[in-house]
């Protein structure tokens, strides 16, 4: 509903003879389609436009009344007709709508003005007393001039309107193309349900989004309750914010209910929570009802529910349950923890005060169960992306640290367990499922306890740039020493002892020091993050191998790597994929320490020989995706120095003459990838010495060297590589942080085969053409150019449908077919293999994969002794 100020101005239904943009609508949902909104409607359009939409009345109607589920061609086509036509009059209808308030605005403009003129035209009347004054201070005389002045407003608005028209009736007559059917689902349009007429049609997570935003807006408060409820089951996030903040609010009084009578809580709790998790109005109404002591409560009764451990309030026995109740004690505590997040980020919440409301609870010795409980839920939402307030997160984590060294002895494990209470965390936990003699299922639990407080606070700063920064360094912007070598050297995070093996730890620190941007992260500083991670590293280097644990942190530490690995000291099993990770966000120093490389500009100060002991540390684990992510932006390194660096030179040199590989080949720069084959064996190298064994077989080094090139050189970053007539038509980059690039790097790592057993699925040579393809798709030496082989035809350059788009939205070839991993058959691509640049680019590859060859397996001393 649009509300209509009066005014001089006309309105759509004023121009149509009663039409608005409501009656458009309800005429649309009328098989029999009012004349009068046809008519309007057509009058608005041109030519042939008005006999198409003419033509389709008697579809629409037809259509309408049509059932949509009939199989048969015919009604199949009628309802695609129907709903496209629907669905273009709606649109047409909002456009109707948008003219109409703009002319409100006009019409509201014109009696402000036409009030203030009169005002000033009666005091002047009254001032000099005349009758001409009197006469000229009337609306009829002032009104017309202030219209005058509203017009050309008023007449773009029209123009607008004209245009939208022509818009419409452009798509009338394309008819129901995927896009055009895309564009009307995205705007709320066409049922999201009558998608399936469009086989072609693949709608992505985006825009069913879109869809649902733009129809659940539109609803009343009692309509979004009622349409939230009825859809709890399958409610699609990232739409907080087009609900309305009444909504919100009775939907935390239904979870909170739920919360402080816990045996309630069910799947309707968790996807409410869930689905609000990061909406402000619900998080402050559900904190503001729910204590941390009420939240810990349903913490313990849904551990209860799932593992049964312990004794229940009325002594009543359960057996233990499986993996469906276990699902919605994950949800719960990722909900929870998220919309703890949120609310710590309100205007209307002291993160310092609710930070202190929680330590209360954390360290309540009347109710031991807090300890892990709601630390681990501070841990869940870190875990899930949530960012907590600084003043939060840090001096909670910092108060809680300091009570837990003034401890008497280990404080954590004497907390979780007391009273006959386990609490478990749900994404480490091990259910096992058997069938009794009954043919039932029993379900056995084990492992995943979740006793080290402490730990899940770091793990919980994972994803708190800013809050995780300040917690490790001091008020003077230097690293907290004290701090940091507590943490690394000398408390315990063992799995004997119920801890995570440093896994918060390290996301803790991955946060602090490649997580945030400088500038969009708060108080996050770049000078901070590399000051903390060069002594990360450097107090690694220093300690690692040491055998008497009395000589971690003093001048007499360290030792060689050649010794009983039981120990020694070394870096916790499950921080090496954060390690890895940090070393990546700091690639280009890496390359340069170990390249070599002359000048200035490093931030990681670190000697190379450090730096290695550091890269054996990160390869000790048995998993290797710390060592791979490390890698991985090494080579993406190595191809910015000596292949992106290189080839940016000859595009800018060439000014006005080509670019296109016959130039590139003729000018003889030169792409030295042999420095990367050095850097990269040297890396691998080194990571193998903490086992004190030889030297990697080949066959191994070159598989995690061929996965760091596939995988490394994949992700483009930053839009300033982009050549400038790409820029456009190529892709549209986004600005991705460091942190959530390596983020993207880990995830599709970890969504591939490891590299560790030798027998990766591409070869280094395969993997370096991808990377030199692919930089040189973003210089432009791929795109339309001769073919002076004897091509009659030239090349018509790189066709989009055999790239695909980045986590930076920048487009790369697809690995898939580039690499031949798919047997379906691509003419673009086909056409693009058998081009003369494909050719050069080939032959330029062996040139590159011989020296890097030889570079990378040649013989190498012990980077350690």
């Amino acid at each position: 509903m649009v509300d209509r100020e009066t005014g001089p101005f006309e309105y759509y239904n004023e121009l149509h003879a009663g039409v608005t943009g409501d009656s458009i609508r309800a005429d649309a949902e009328d098989p029999g389609l009012n004349a009068g909104t046809i008519e309007a409607l057509a009058g608005e359009l041109e030519g042939d436009s008005v006999r198409v939409a003419n033509s389709l009345d008697g579809d629409i109607t037809t259509a309408v009344r049509a059932n949509v589920e009939t199989a048969t061609a015919a009604a199949k086509a009628l309802a695609m007709k129907g709903h496209y036509a629907v669905g273009l009059i709606n649109s047409y209808a909002d456009m109707v709508d948008t003219f109409d308030t703009e002319v409100s605005a006009i019409n509201h403009q014109y009696r402000v003005d036409l009030a203030s003129a009169l005002r000033y035209a009666g005091q002047a009347a009254a001032e000099t007393e005349t009758e001409d004054d009197d006469a000229s201070a009337t609306a009829g005389v002032i009104g017309p001039r202030i219209k005058a002045n509203l017009t050309p407003r008023y007449q773009r608005a029209v123009g607008k309107l004209d245009d939208d028209a022509d818009t419409i009736a452009t798509k009338f007559r394309q008819g129901p193309t995927t896009e055009n059917v895309r564009e009307l689902i995205r705007a709320g349009l066409i049922p999201l349900t009558a998608a399936g007429f469009w086989p072609d049609l693949k709608l992505t997570e985006d825009d069913k989004l879109q869809y649902y935003r733009n129809t659940i807006g539109k609803l009343s408060d009692e309509e979004q309750l009622a349409w939230i409820l009825a859809h709890k089951d399958d409610l699609p996030a990232g739409l907080g914010d087009v609900i309305s903040p009444a909504v919100q609010e009775q939907i935390a009084d239904r979870v909170a209910d739920d919360i402080e009578n816990p045996q309630d809580i069910d799947n309707e709790t968790v996807a409410l929570m869930a689905f609000l998790q990061g909406a402000a109005p619900f998080a402050e109404r559900l904190y503001s009802r729910v204590t941390p002591q009420e939240m810990s409560d349903a913490i313990v009764e849904l551990n209860y529910q799932v593992f049964g451990a312990g004794e229940h309030d009325d002594g009543s026995a359960r057996q233990l349950n499986g993996p469906p109740q276990l699902e919605l004690y994950d949800t719960f505590m990722n909900a929870a923890g998220v919309t703890l997040a949120t609310y710590s980020r309100s205007d209307s919440v002291d993160g310092n005060a609710l930070a202190d409301d929680w330590f209360r609870s954390i360290t309540d010795e009347d109710h031991p169960q807090n300890a892990a409980a709601l630390t681990l839920l501070i841990r869940e939402g870190g875990e899930s992306g949530a960012n907590y307030d600084p003043d939060f997160i840090d001096k909670l984590s910092s108060d809680v640290l300091d009570w837990e060294r003034k401890g008497d002895g280990p404080v954590w494990g004497p907390l979780n367990g007391a009273e006959g209470t386990w609490i478990r965390d749900p994404d480490k936990v091990e259910i096992t499922e058997f069938v009794n003699e009954n043919g039932d299922p029993v379900y056995t639990v084990s492992g995943g306890l979740a006793t080290d407080g402490m730990a899940n606070l770091l793990a919980g700063m994972g994803s708190s740039p800013e809050g995780a920064q300040r917690f490790f360094m001091d008020s003077d912007g230097q690293v907290d020493e004290d701090r940091l070598e507590y943490l690394m050297l000398h408390r315990t995070f063992s799995d004997s002892v119920d801890s995570d093996e440093g896994d918060g730890l390290g996301e803790a620190l991955q946060a602090a020091t490649i997580g945030g941007t400088e500038g969009k992260s708060g108080d996050y500083t770049d000078e901070e993050a590399a000051r903390l991670a060069t002594d990360v590293f450097q107090m690694i280097a220093d300690n690692s191998g040491t055998g008497d644990h009395d000589k971690l942190g003093t001048a007499d530490a360290g030792g060689p790597l050649d010794g009983d690995m039981d120990n020694e000291w070394h870096v916790w099993e499950d921080m090496t994929d954060s390690l890895g990770a940090i070393g990546a966000g700091y690639a280009d120093d890496i390359y340069s320490t170990v390249s070599g490389a002359t000048g200035s500009g490093r931030v990681l100060d670190i000697s190379e020989s450090d730096l290695l002991r550091v890269v054996g540390e990160i390869g000790h684990s048995d998993s290797k995706v710390g060592l791979e992510t490390l890698l991985a932006g090494v080579a993406r390194a190595g191809i910015d120095h000596e292949v992106g660096g290189p080839l940016g030179n000859f595009v800018n040199a060439q000014g006005n003459g080509p670019i296109d590989m016959t130039a590139f080949r003729d000018s003889g720069v030169n792409l030295n990838t042999a420095n990367i084959g050095d850097v990269l064996g040297t890396l691998v190298n080194a990571s193998d010495d903490v086992y004190n064994d030889e030297a990697m077989a080949e066959k191994t080094r070159n598989a995690y060297v061929a996965k760091a090139f596939e995988i490394g050189t994949s992700f483009i970053p930053g839009a300033g590589k982009i050549a400038p007539e790409l820029a456009d038509s190529l892709q549209t980059a986004v600005d991705l942080g460091k942190g959530e690039l390596i983020k993207a790097v880990q995830n599709q790592i970890t969504s591939t085969p490891s590299a560790a057993g030798g027998d990766y699925r591409t070869s280094v040579e395969d993997s370096l053409r991808y990377a030199l393809g692919n930089e040189l798709l973003q210089r432009g030496l791929l795109g339309e150019q001769p073919n002076p082989g004897g091509q009659p035809d030239p090349f018509p350059g790189v066709d989009r449908s055999i790239l695909t788009t980045t986590a930076t939205g920048q487009r790369v070839f697809n690995p898939d077919l580039f690499l031949d991993r798919t047997s379906v058959t691509n003419d673009q691509w086909d056409q693009f293999f058998n081009s003369n640049p494909y050719k050069d680019m080939n032959d330029l590859n062996e040139e590159m994969a011989n020296a890097f060859d030889r570079e990378l397996n040649s013989e190498r001393e012990p980077t350690q002794g």
